[in-house]
């Protein structure tokens, strides 16, 4: 309740106006001021907590920008790394072929050689052969005929009879070496 004023005493009646009114005032600007005071603390606050975000957020962008880097580093690495596991692969595969290609060389050069070293053999045995012929041929035609029967005993026990070229290789119309080797063999036996 307000205090109604005193009618007796107009002038204080005033002054109590006054200073009710100041009063009021002066607790009206302290509550102003109060409030800008919580205010301006309230929005000091506020700017502190947003800078203090983004800063974090600043961070964690540079943290995040940073890794994306150290990945797209390493897909080229990776990326690196499979061009040349591909190209080794490409290489080992390319290598397997060549060795299977000269391993296939290999077996046929061996099969020519073993053929060729048979064929060394047989000419060698053959050349031989020949030889002993010469002997019991020239045996017979000079009449030795008991050294020409010992020249063909040896002959036969070392099987080269079987080695006597059975054509002959000057198409001169005559006898091949199996053949005149068995004319003679019929005559002394």
């Amino acid at each position: 309740m307000s205090e109604t004023p005193n009618t007796d005493h107009p002038q204080e009646g005033r002054r109590t106006r006054q200073n009710t009114a100041k009063t009021r005032r002066n607790s009206q600007g302290r509550v102003f001021t109060y409030l800008a005071i919580l205010f301006a603390a309230a929005f000091f606050l506020l700017l502190l907590a947003y800078f203090m975000q983004q800063r974090a957020n600043r961070e964690t962008i540079d943290g995040l920008t940073e890794s994306m880097n150290q990945s797209v580093t390493s897909i080229h690495s990776l990326q690196n790394l499979v061009d040349v596991n591909e190209s080794l692969e490409a290489e080992n595969k390319a290598l397997k072929t060549e060795v299977e290609s000269l391993k296939e060389s290999l077996e046929q050069s061996q099969k020519e050689s073993d053929i060729l070293g048979k064929k060394a053999e047989e000419a060698e045995t053959a050349n031989r052969a020949m030889d002993w012929f010469w002997q019991v041929d020239e045996a017979y035609v000079l009449g030795r005929y008991g050294k020409c029967r010992e020249l063909m005993t040896e002959m036969e026990e070392q099987d080269l009879v079987s080695c006597l070229p059975t054509e002959s290789v000057t198409d001169n119309g005559r006898f091949s070496p199996a053949a005149r080797y068995q004319e003679i063999h019929d005559k002394l036996y």
